[in-house]
Formats: structure tokens, sequence, C-alpha cells
């Protein structure tokens, strides 16, 4: 299984989401939450924390783990995702290459 994270950033009523620009990623051109692979020898809120850094430039402190669920994608190996919401913690938001 690829381990990934995903996450939900809430301010008030609104989620903030990114749309996905790099050809090759899961989810090209669509909306998503924050996230990314977990990298080797990371744990899952290590690397939620890291990819809201890089994606958002957001640094995050709490993260709620609501869901981990196996996607099966059609082909070995299939997706181990962890899935965290946290509320937005204020600061400029940049873009990225993400």
């Amino acid at each position: 299984m690829v381990p990934r994270t995903l996450v939900f950033i809430e301010k008030e009523n609104e989620i903030l989401l990114i749309k996905k620009k790099k050809k090759n990623s899961f989810g090209f051109g669509k909306l998503n939450g924050i996230g990314g692979h977990i990298e080797k020898g990371e744990e899952p809120f290590e690397s939620a924390k890291r990819e809201i850094l890089e994606e958002t430039g957001l640094v995050i402190n709490t993260l709620d783990l609501v869901a981990i669920i196996f996607i099966e994608i059609g082909i070995d190996p299939g997706i181990l995702l962890f899935v965290f919401n946290t509320a937005y913690p204020g600061g400029k938001l940049v873009t990225s290459e993400e």
C-alpha cells in the first residue's frame, strides 16, 4: 500500500481546498484537501504537517485524525489514506507547485 495523508482545514463554514496542478499526481485538475505521500520513516501526523507547510505555507500544531481509508485503485499497491481535519490557524497562505 502507498500511505498518504489528506487534510481538510476549516475556517468558520469554509474548507481550504487546492487544485492539483501536477499532471502525474492523483487528482490532477481537481479540487482536493491538502496532502500527499508519507515519506519513509515519517509518521502520518508529521507527514500531514509537512504537506500543509509545503502546499500552503501554514504551520499547524493540532490535527484530528478522522478516518483511515483503504482505496483500491485496480492495481497493486492500493492507497492507505490517513484523513485529518484542523482549524485554520491564521496566517498568510502561499501558492506552491502543488
